[in-house]
């Protein structure tokens, strides 16, 4: 079946992981024996170790020490106690370094085999390897101790024996001198031994048709088994590396069980670092001042060994950022920069260390976020210490700035975007584009601004138009065209809502805020029928001096506008006399976002205007004084009717009238 498998299927990394799956799946459901079950995972990881990436690995290895613990079979272990160990390190290895792949891919789930009757539901590679490890030695443990007290057992039914034996033996012995009683002696053989040749537990735990171990160790005479060459590979420096790079990842109790099982002996000068570190983020406040005599005389020594203390009063935080450099880098640094972070966030939470550390870091970002103005600094600072996903970390943003939203909304301060407002909630949009930074994927937080409006939740209007407008933003800084779509596919479902409430307000607001127009130029449409041009126009001028719009934008908007003018109300004369005063106006103000060559144009252009409506007026009172239309150019007459059309019948024109 491998066979087969490697050839069709070998290049789909999915279907190697469900290959594995599924031979573990008939080892399994077949009571398949724990020994050759183990090595058949151990012997294929090492033929296809260059093949695999770490993460695949380091599953297969993970499954190779279960089987060969025993662990699964609820059985004693069927290999060498040391090769056991040594098997572990070089999983401990592989888990640290998928874990790295892993994060710096932005992913933290496990692929294919996060989930199976074993593993449970832990997400996180170290975590999870952590957790079976853990299970494994309680397995060998527990099993030990069963093994001496059967042992125990028998060698008390064995004295037991022995005595009842001779006192009837001096019992016959009046009659029969020459017989003599036959001792039962407790047996000599190593502990080994007894681990690999006890009976199975009867706890119903076996499965129903499994070999106990003798007939395992019988059949396994019979064939040729070669242990494995992973052991080889693991020498001291290995060891080492396993145990700082879990240090480095934070599983310091496992770094230490690693260290006691493979070199208790020694004991890297990390680990009194990490000691140190923990015990002073523990005394940390936001004053940071504490009298050394507090401290006990085995921390002073480890911080005067690496930073000197000239005074009566230490400053816990800048201890720990000393310390920080004493490490070195993937050895226990990022550790002590983690715990840095989780100090200064907890101190602008108001929590304690030890229950600020025990929280997860997306939870206190949560926490953080809703300070969003007080604590951008300690946020960005967990964010580059710690690995978090970017889908996480957009949610939490994205509610944050619902929440805030819905706070400005109750306090009327959603057309100002300079007033305080519900400080120290995230509300802006100024200060949502700084927090978004702390994302690594933009198409991320469009897609969580748009769930929240998806979702079906009760929010107002004037809410959800600001979290679509933001949404767009990301979906176009970032070229999701899906995105964009989705969203113009979103707000033409929306739009009969807004208007159905009258809340043209909204309406504006969104087209203005988004700047499609061509995507969305039926809100337009719909606008300029209900007579709210001038409401889109003042929306417009908002919008542009809050996002310093760019001449083109300007010029766009103004196409669009015209365009849907004269489709919708191509007789409405008042209207395109308040587009040409708008356009006057913007061309004058420099915070429009105009560079100083565009507004020089818009003035020529406008210029050009005005002597043409002069030659429109002089044309005009030629008309009337000859009272004969011939007279007067053709060409002349057609290229200005429009205009005067615009210059006779609206009311908009008539304080430029003096001017021309």
């Amino acid at each position: 079946m491998v066979a087969e498998w490697k050839e069709f299927l070998w290049d789909v990394p999915e279907e190697r992981v469900a290959l594995w799956g599924h031979c573990q799946t008939l080892f399994i459901r077949y009571s398949y024996p724990a020994l050759q079950a183990g090595l058949f995972f151990l012997k294929h990881a090492e033929a296809v170790e260059k093949d695999l990436p770490a993460r695949e690995l380091h599953e297969m290895l993970l499954l190779s020490l279960q089987w060969l613990s025993g662990m699964i079979t609820q059985s004693n272990p069927v290999y060498p106690l040391h090769l056991l160990r040594e098997i572990e390190t070089r999983v401990w290895l592989l888990a640290v370094e998928s874990e790295a792949q892993v994060k710096s891919e932005g992913e933290i789930s496990l692929a294919g085999s996060s989930q199976n009757h074993l593993t449970g539901n832990i997400s996180d590679i170290i975590d999870r390897t952590a957790s079976i490890i853990t299970k494994m030695d309680n397995h060998i443990n527990s099993m030990k101790n069963r093994t001496v007290e059967k042992y125990d057992c028998r060698d008390i039914l064995h004295r037991n024996q022995a005595l009842d034996s001779s006192s009837s033996a001096v019992a016959i012995g009046s009659s029969k001198t020459k017989r003599r009683a036959k001792g039962y002696l407790p047996s000599r053989k190593p502990l080994v031994d007894l681990v690999d040749k006890s009976p199975e537990p009867e706890d119903g735990s076996n499965p129903p048709n499994l070999r106990n171990d003798v007939q395992l160790q019988d059949e396994n005479l019979k064939i040729e088994i070669s242990f494995s060459k992973w052991e080889e590979r693991v020498g001291p420096r290995e060891l080492e590396r396993a145990v700082l790079s879990l240090l480095e990842f934070g599983q310091i109790s496992a770094a230490k069980q690693l260290q006691q099982k493979l070199s208790p002996g020694q004991m890297p000068s990390e680990f009194i670092l990490v000691d140190t570190a923990l015990k002073l983020a523990a005394m940390s406040t936001p004053t940071s001042e504490i009298p050394i005599a507090i401290l006990d005389e085995e921390l002073i020594s480890v911080i005067q060994s690496y930073t000197p203390i000239d005074q009566h009063l230490i400053y816990p935080l800048q201890v720990l950022e000393n310390l920080a450099t004493v490490f070195i880098e993937c050895s226990g640094r990022g550790l002590c920069k983690r715990i840095i972070a989780v100090v200064k966030a907890a101190n602008v939470l108001g929590l304690s260390f030890p229950e600020a550390f025990g929280k997860q870091p997306i939870e206190l970002l949560q926490l953080l976020s809703l300070k969003a103005q007080e604590s951008f600094e300690e946020a960005h600072l967990l964010v580059q210490t710690h690995v978090m996903p970017a889908a996480s970390i957009a949610q939490i943003l994205a509610e944050s700035f619902l929440k805030g939203l819905l706070a400005a909304h109750r306090g009327g301060y959603m057309d100002s975007q300079k007033e305080e407002g519900p400080a120290p909630l995230l509300w802006r949009f100024s200060d949502f584009l700084k927090w978004a930074e702390l994302c690594p994927s933009e198409p991320e937080i469009g897609h969580a601004l748009m769930r929240l409006v998806i979702t079906g939740q009760e929010i107002p209007l004037a809410c959800e138009v600001e979290l679509l407008i933001l949404s767009h933003h990301f979906y176009k800084s970032s070229a999701c065209l899906d995105g964009v779509d989705v969203l113009v596919a979103l707000a033409a479902t929306r739009v009969e809502a807004y208007v159905s409430e009258g809340d043209f307000a909204c309406l504006a607001r969104l087209i203005t805020g988004v700047g499609n127009f061509h995507a969305l130029n039926f809100i337009l449409g719909i606008l300029i029928e209900n007579g709210q041009l001038d409401l889109l126009l003042q929306k417009y001028s908002t919008a542009a001096d809050t996002n310093t719009g760019t001449a083109e934008a300007v010029r766009g908007f103004r196409m669009a506008v015209l365009t849907s003018l004269k489709h919708f109300n191509p007789y409405d004369l008042d209207a395109f006399a308040m587009l040409l005063c708008w356009s006057h106006e913007q061309s004058k103000l420099p915070c429009s976002g105009l560079n100083a060559m565009t507004e020089t144009r818009m003035k020529i252009s406008w210029n050009r205007c005005a002597i043409s409506l002069k030659l429109l007026k002089f044309t005009h009172q030629l008309m009337l004084a000859t009272k004969h239309a011939g007279l007067v150019p053709r060409l002349l007459l057609s290229r200005f009717k429009y205009a005067f059309r615009i210059l006779n019948g609206s009311t908009y024109l008539k304080p430029m009238l003096g001017e021309l």
